[in-house]
């Protein structure tokens, strides 16, 4: 087993030219690291190798995992969160959260109730990446 394992380690080359620590998810979060930020272009490859190693997926051959067909899909993860603003906790209009419409501005929503075609919509998604979707 020890043999299978240093033989991988050793040929995907993790005992040269490895990353620094601090790429990714630091061993401890309360020492410093090396902070990756999606908006530099130059972190591309560093976010494409985490979203490629960070894909898992499940085939429930013979139906051996107790799944039937999903109501709910759910994204867990650092981008997974709430959006900053309307949240639905502030009670004001429009709740962008209560419509669906976490990705666009208040204004977007507005501008979609009130049919407003002169609106100068975002290219965009607003506030971040997704949160959650339904369905599947």
């Amino acid at each position: 087993m020890v043999v299978r394992v240093l033989a991988s380690w050793y040929r995907m080359g993790q005992d040269e030219d490895f990353p620094a620590p601090g790429v990714g998810m630091p061993k401890d979060m309360r020492e410093p690291h090396r902070i990756v930020d999606a908006r530099n272009s130059s972190s591309r490859q560093v976010l494409l190798d985490g979203a490629v190693e960070g894909h898992v997926l499940v085939k429930n051959v013979n139906r051996t995992l107790p799944l039937r067909e999903p109501r709910l899909l759910s994204v867990f993860g650092y981008s997974a969160r709430a959006a900053d603003e309307q949240t639905g906790q502030g009670g004001g209009f429009p709740d962008s959260l209560t419509f669906g419409a976490q990705p666009i501005s208040w204004q977007e929503v507005e501008a979609g109730f009130t049919m407003n075609e002169d609106f100068d919509w975002s290219d965009i998604g607003f506030n971040g990446t997704l949160i959650s979707g339904g369905g599947s």
